[in-house]
């Protein structure tokens, strides 16, 4: 999450632990422009912290998947 930040990519959504929560909640997290090399498009997403990445074809898409 913090190198997504500092690669200026924008949380739409949520970002941030609720530590009013018990245990250890994230929230629903939305990111937005990042860099396809950024480690949460890369690798395995963790649960609620999920890229959008944008494609032009279908193809394209599926390749990225």
């Amino acid at each position: 999450m913090e190198a997504a930040k500092a690669s200026r990519a924008r949380v739409l959504l949520g970002g941030n632990p609720d530590t009013d929560q018990p245990g250890y909640f994230y929230p629903t997290t939305l990111i937005a422009d990042i860099d396809d090399n950024n480690l949460l498009v890369a690798e395995e997403q963790f649960g609620p912290a999920l890229p959008i990445v944008r494609y032009s074809t279908v193809d394209e898409a599926v390749a990225m998947a």
